[in-house]
């Protein structure tokens, strides 16, 4: 789960499947073909099956059109996750993988998980916001692998 719910919350797009995300933002079309790559992997592939088997068990039926292929298990209708509940998660699973303290601060104040492989896809508006987390952290915490 981890894998396709920190996709959805990485870039937050719909997984143009029927009945797929439910997480639409508008994005450029450098994140349109990261994203058409990115369907193509075989963990991505795997990971949407793994949820419409979910999907299946819990509500005894394919999702339709219009619904959210990854749900909140607590509902008894097909309904998206909140930002919140999202954000929480990640963040669990983001310190339960042991990822550096200065990211995960950035995930809390951007909604974003930006690296090296992926800074090409970000507008300057989003770089700068990041890096501004990441001085924060610092300003907080001391210089990054130096932390109080």
């Amino acid at each position: 789960m981890a894998v396709y719910c920190g996709m959805l919350l990485a870039t937050r797009w719909d997984l143009d499947q029927p009945g797929g995300g439910g997480y639409k933002l508008s994005i450029s079309r450098k994140l349109q073909r990261a994203r058409a790559r990115a369907m193509e992997k075989p963990q991505v592939k795997r990971a949407i099956a793994d949820a419409r088997k979910d999907f299946v068990a819990k509500f005894g039926r394919e999702p339709l059109e219009g619904e959210p292929l990854i749900f909140d298990p607590d509902f008894d209708t097909p309904t998206p996750y909140t930002d919140e509940k999202m954000t929480a998660m990640m963040i669990e699973a983001m310190e339960a993988a042991g990822t550096p303290g200065h990211l995960i601060y950035a995930y809390r104040k951007t909604g974003m998980i930006m690296g090296a492989d992926n800074a090409d896809l970000w507008t300057q508006a989003e770089i700068d916001e990041w890096n501004t987390a990441i001085a924060e952290y610092e300003a907080l915490h001391g210089p990054i692998g130096e932390e109080k």
